[in-house]
């Protein structure tokens, strides 16, 4: 004696639904509350704001109009927080790379703190966080392999001539050359694992621990 009952209303009513979209295409969500908000906002006014840090490619889906403000919307971006939509999704492509130089010895917690440092000044959320990555002489090294293990991020290593064979400006330093075979591994590695993307974040040191951040070029994509 049950009765279907269709709970997909976006469906219903040929609007965009976002967490089908975000699943399809790889984007991390805010959080599946952020996306019944945003859901049930596009249903009440029949169409909500977009904004996004990267171009777009083809038409708009049904329901989203372009905005910078209003009460709604979805934001597609790498950062922690942008304030456009009082009520907001955000959704985010996992494109950002962090290179990690370190010490021998150095402590997971030491670079956990300094990663975590440089990203919220940089704005930038741990969502959108795809790897990270150092030269190959620190394959063993204790503290890197913990804290890349902590954050569930797969951790890559290159070899030197594949960090001098990466293309750009990086800032130098001739001690590190003499001793790993580079003049640069946090910046050249982020680099290299971003696939020539940008740098975004220069390398930041702190006590023995070098980060720096990359963003691959990106396009969102309906």
């Amino acid at each position: 004696q049950a009765q279907a009952v269709i709970t997909t209303a976006t469906d219903v009513n040929d609007l965009f639904a976002v967490d089908e979209w975000a699943a399809r295409r790889g984007l991390r969500l805010s959080s599946l509350e952020d996306a019944k908000a945003f859901a049930a906002a596009m249903l009440e006014k029949g169409a909500v704001g977009l904004y996004s840090d990267f171009p777009l490619h083809g038409s708009l889906p049904p329901g989203l109009v372009y905005a910078f403000h209003g009460d709604a919307g979805l934001v597609i971006t790498t950062k922690a927080h942008v304030p456009v939509f009082r009520t907001t999704v955000v959704a985010r492509p996992v494109i950002v790379h962090i290179g990690i130089g370190c010490r021998k010895g150095t402590a997971a917690k030491d670079i956990a703190y300094w990663v975590n440092a440089v990203l919220q000044r940089a704005n930038l959320s741990p969502d959108a966080i795809a790897d990270v990555s150092s030269i190959d002489v620190k394959k063993d090294e204790a503290g890197l392999l913990a804290f890349a293990c902590s954050q569930h991020w797969p951790i890559r290593f290159f070899t030197a001539d594949e960090l001098n064979a990466v293309p750009g400006d990086f800032t130098a330093s001739e001690f590190v050359k003499k001793t790993v075979g580079t003049d640069n591994v946090c910046e050249r590695a982020a680099v290299r694992a971003s696939k020539s993307g940008t740098l975004i974040v220069t390398k930041q040191a702190r006590r023995g621990i070098t980060v720096a951040v990359a963003c691959e070029r990106y396009q969102v994509e309906w």
